[in-house]
């Protein structure tokens, strides 16, 4: 669980932490797809130290076309691994040419 790799996957969205890399197989960014990032912050102090860490993962979607059928495919999945959604941001950016969802993600593992 708090999978965010997997549930990317499970919503079938290409998934890069961090940035789109470049491959051999994958020289050009998908038309859709999705880059993460994650914190983590040690919570529920005790006497012998933490005993939960709260994440916190970041998830920017980029589409050329329409990404509410990515989107929702998300939510789903990361609902599914056990993450609630804190916020959706949205817009186009014309610079790129690319629609983009900006999500955060919560979670407690105890």
């Amino acid at each position: 669980m708090l999978d965010v790799f997997a549930a990317l996957q499970s919503a079938q969205v290409p998934a890069y932490r961090g940035a789109f890399r470049p491959t051999e197989g994958h020289p050009e960014p998908p038309d859709t797809y999705c880059v993460y990032t994650l914190s983590r912050t040690p919570d529920w102090p005790a006497d012998d130290g933490d005993t939960a860490e709260r994440r916190r993962a970041f998830l920017h979607l980029y589409a050329l076309s329409d990404p509410e059928t990515a989107q929702a495919a998300i939510e789903a999945a990361m609902k599914a691994e056990g993450w609630r959604l804190a916020y959706v941001n949205d817009g186009y950016v014309e610079a790129s040419g690319h629609y983009e969802a900006l999500s955060e993600w919560t979670a407690i593992d105890v």
